[in-house]
């Protein structure tokens, strides 16, 4: 009897991201279509990036993104504080920079996604909002 070997899905490596960022964002990353990506949620059971955020909008950690900067930053004075993301967007013409506040990572994806002003090339952690 042959051992089948357990096929690799090209999503595989973004598993611990899918559910905590849109499904476009990662098809993107990964090369394939966003149903796939839904597929492949549906499949390993990992909820929505609307269901993740319902159940961390209250305890939301302090998270970066991959590109973030080096350096240490220190613990915020509040946990609701503001935080300000680098976005970059490529539309038809040009790639522009646009600057998004929210509470982390998950909530700066999802604004972008719901902008609709062109493809998500980068989201990155610039650091926290004075107010």
């Amino acid at each position: 009897m042959v051992k089948q070997r357990k096929r690799r899905s090209k999503l595989d490596p973004f598993h611990d991201q899918i559910g905590k960022v849109s499904d476009r964002l990662i098809a993107e990353k990964a090369g394939v279509s966003p149903d796939a990506v839904r597929m492949y949620r549906q499949r390993h059971k990992i909820p929505s990036v609307r269901a993740y955020n319902k159940t961390t909008a209250n305890n939301a950690p302090n998270t970066q993104s991959d590109a973030a900067p080096i350096r240490k930053r220190k613990a915020s004075s509040t946990s609701n504080s503001q935080k300000a993301f680098l976005l970059r967007l490529k539309n038809a013409k040009t790639e522009t920079e646009w600057v998004i506040l929210a509470s982390d990572i998950v909530d700066a994806a999802s604004q972008a996604e719901s902008a609709r002003r062109g493809e998500v090339l980068s989201l990155r952690y610039l650091g926290d909002v004075l107010s």
